[in-house]
């Protein structure tokens, strides 16, 4: 999404000057664009319902989602991230539904900019929301693209460099004894097998599904 601004932003006049000339066309563009957009997150949505997987997952922190806030007396409690727990299909429900969400408001707020400011710049923004979504959005890259995506999808290696190495800081800021860094390194290793199972969960799922459907 950044490319696409810094290049509008360099190019203004120009684009402008071509923008204006055929605004019919890119608001025709922008329409069929936002439909084919919520279009596609309907259809994913349908497909989550359809895979119904129920394999449990737990996690304490996801940019995805909102997690809900819990109130303890104990202040040690209130310092250690609380784990919550939900299905995959319960998950993927609440991502796409948020997308959903965030899609129609960015419509909203980016067509009565165009029509104040009288420049179709503000339109345009997203007809590269599909594109962006397609390339980046972990659930749009499962159920459109066939890619097996882990749950939550911030612990998917392309979406969390940024937060490993924040966390990398923290420890050495911490300075962990020996003991803590052991029990670190089990917790990791105990988490990659249960991201193994849990693919493999799924798409056996997936198969079951597949066959149940093949025997109707």
């Amino acid at each position: 999404m950044f490319a696409p601004m810094i290049l509008t932003y360099l190019y203004k006049k120009q684009i402008n000057e071509i923008l204006l000339k055929n605004i019919f066309y890119f608001r025709a563009v922008f329409l069929v664009s936002f439909l084919l957009e919520i279009g596609l997150a309907y259809l994913i949505k349908k497909r989550i319902e359809m895979s119904n997987v129920q394999t449990k997952i737990r996690f304490s922190t996801d940019t995805y989602v909102t997690l809900p806030k819990g109130r303890t007396s104990d202040k040690k409690e209130e310092e250690e991230e609380r784990e919550i727990e939900m299905t995959v299909r319960e998950y993927d429900m609440q991502v796409i539904s948020t997308h959903i969400s965030k899609s129609i408001t960015s419509a909203l707020i980016y067509t009565v900019m165009h029509f104040v400011v009288k420049s179709p710049q503000p339109i345009m923004m997203l007809v590269f929301n599909l594109v962006n979504d397609m390339i980046f959005s972990p659930i749009h890259i499962e159920y459109l693209r066939g890619k097996p995506m882990l749950r939550p999808f911030s612990r998917n290696i392309m979406f969390e460099i940024g937060e490993k190495k924040k966390e990398e800081r923290d420890m050495k800021d911490e300075h962990e004894d020996e003991s803590e860094k052991e029990d670190e390194k089990e917790r990791k290793e105990s988490r990659r097998v249960e991201e193994i199972k849990e693919i493999e969960e799924r798409k056996v799922s997936k198969k079951r599904t597949e066959t149940q459907k093949k025997n109707e």
